[in-house]
């Protein structure tokens, strides 16, 4: 808990923005255009209903929660996962050895 906690303030300012400019690939970059031209097709054919569009909306705003915390947990099991291995090598190398 302690570690996502630091994870995600490294991750987040105070204000709740990025703080840490992150390099999309193209990948991702590809897959965004997609998503957006989709969503906005599907605005247009249910754009007769409202409630329909709200729908829409909420699912949208549902799944970018989803997918926020995703990547907050992924960060954090990277963290924990990188704090384990740097802690196993400088434990074990000749050099620096801190558990003496």
């Amino acid at each position: 808990s302690v570690l996502k906690f630091v994870a995600v303030k490294i991750l987040y300012g105070p204000q709740g923005a990025l703080t840490t400019e992150i390099e999309w690939s193209d990948s991702s970059l590809e897959t965004q255009q997609t998503v957006n031209e989709l969503y906005e097709k599907l605005e247009g054919y249910l754009s007769n209903s409202n409630d329909l569009v709200k729908l829409l909306e909420d699912l949208d705003a549902a799944h970018a929660a989803k997918a926020t915390l995703e990547v907050e947990d992924a960060f954090t099991a990277g963290f924990v996962a990188g704090f384990r291995y740097l802690n196993d090598e400088a434990a074990y190398s000749k050099n620096v050895n801190f558990l003496k």
